[in-house]
């Protein structure tokens, strides 16, 4: 490349990238690539193939070990009355309403919540499409307590 010269750039497609040089240099950079990926890919299986018949049964290739991960670790459950500023806020979509965050009572007529959760791009979600749940304690489980309400306005904090 000379002097004062821009480079037109590459497009990377891909998780593991088809690469596409825009430059006559670097078509060798390009296929290079190309048979490293192939190599890896070709030393990947032989590995996995190989550890299968030493008999290492501890891990699957290709497979993650599952393991459960709680969000809330020590905690206890909770009961009717303990959290009365929690609201949830859900969305109809597709014929159903859908989890779309929490949210705190403020006074009679406000719920405070992020600001992503009632937002689609810079447009506020139109309120008959979000409904307020107050005086629930487990995500899908309805109780005596629990009390639905419609949304009058969604007002999005300008910053």
């Amino acid at each position: 490349m000379r002097t004062g010269e821009r480079r037109r750039g590459y497009n990377i497609v891909g998780p593991v990238g088809a690469w596409a040089a825009e430059d006559e240099d670097n078509k060798q950079t390009d296929v290079a690539m190309r048979d490293l990926l192939r190599w890896l890919l070709l030393l990947s299986g032989v590995l996995c193939i190989s550890s299968q018949k030493i008999g290492v049964n501890r891990l699957v290739c290709g497979r993650r070990k599952v393991k459960s991960v709680y969000l809330i670790h020590n905690g206890i459950d909770a009961r009717p009355g303990h959290w009365p500023w929690h609201a949830v806020i859900y969305q109809r979509a597709n014929g159903a309403e859908e989890y779309k965050c929490g949210g705190s009572i403020i006074d009679e007529d406000t719920i405070l919540t992020s600001g992503h959760c009632v937002t689609v791009g810079s447009r506020a979600i139109s309120p008959e499409q979000l409904s307020i749940e107050v005086g629930r304690i487990r995500l899908h489980e309805r109780t005596e307590y629990t009390q639905t309400h419609g949304v009058r306005q969604v007002i999005a904090h300008p910053d």
